[in-house]
């Protein structure tokens, strides 16, 4: 890698940790200016430990792309891309309420934090295609925080008891998926390309309204708990035959 390569990484690396911490610094300091009592340290906690993660994803995004390019046509942030990065700030501040039960008007907190980090994901494509920048360094920054919207959001709600703790393979099987393609290229194994699936889409959309909704205060949590367990079913199916897929069991 070329020493414009590694000041361009460093360059981007700075500026997606400046605009996330700065997002989540002031998401913090509104909630502790409205809070009666000052936020706990397991709130903190939690907000941390999500940011870290989330940090540590923008990195290996900004890296893996750049070494995939040359120093003459690295694609740089656009407006779509801040947009990706600003819904990711939300995760951290969603974080917080995980080691934590919120109450009164906070109780609305984690709802409406996962449906700005969700929702969001439709505006920052049609910004993208609506300003012709749509890239793939947009499209990886919008896939890895797809994948943190649903893991954080999924914790969210198992700690809300909104569902049942195996809902957690929900969140966690992005990077299972991953992990295991790793692992295939580590061994030097085939890794094939998925096509691309509306039912993919469907299923992740229906994931996301599933976890606002068991995040909502006012829907009964023995409700939520079994549509948790029914839509979770066709979600890991449809993971396990991409699998098969990527691994070379099954044709595309």
């Amino acid at each position: 890698m070329s020493n414009v390569q590694q000041l361009n990484i460093h360059r981007q690396w700075s500026r997606a940790v400046a605009g996330t911490c700065i997002t989540v610094g002031a998401g913090v300091a509104a909630l502790t200016v409205a809070w009666s009592a000052s936020p706990s340290l397991q709130f903190f906690a939690g907000v941390i430990a999500v940011l870290l993660f989330e940090l540590l994803m923008l990195y290996r995004i900004i890296i893996t792309h750049s070494s995939e390019r040359t120093a003459s046509n690295t694609e740089q942030f656009t407006v779509a891309s801040w947009l990706t990065i600003l819904r990711g700030a939300m995760l951290p501040l969603l974080g917080g309420f995980i080691l934590i039960e919120p109450t009164g008007t906070f109780i609305w907190a984690p709802a409406v934090l996962f449906a700005v980090a969700a929702g969001l994901d439709l505006v920052d494509g049609a910004v993208a295609r609506a300003t012709e920048t749509v890239t793939d360094l947009g499209g990886k920054l919008d896939g890895g925080t797809d994948g943190i919207v649903v893991l954080v959001g999924s914790i969210a709600a198992v700690s809300q008891h909104a569902a049942p703790l195996l809902f957690l393979l929900v969140g966690c099987a992005l990077y299972i998926f991953n992990t295991g393609k790793w692992y295939r290229r580590y061994h030097d194994r085939p890794v094939y390309e998925l096509p691309q699936s509306q039912l993919r889409r469907v299923l992740g959309a229906t994931i996301m309204a599933l976890i606002f909704i068991s995040l909502l205060p006012i829907v009964p949590t023995e409700y939520t708990r079994i549509a948790a367990l029914v839509f979770m079913i066709p979600f890991l199916l449809n993971f396990t035959r991409d699998w098969l897929t990527v691994s070379g069991r099954i044709s595309a």
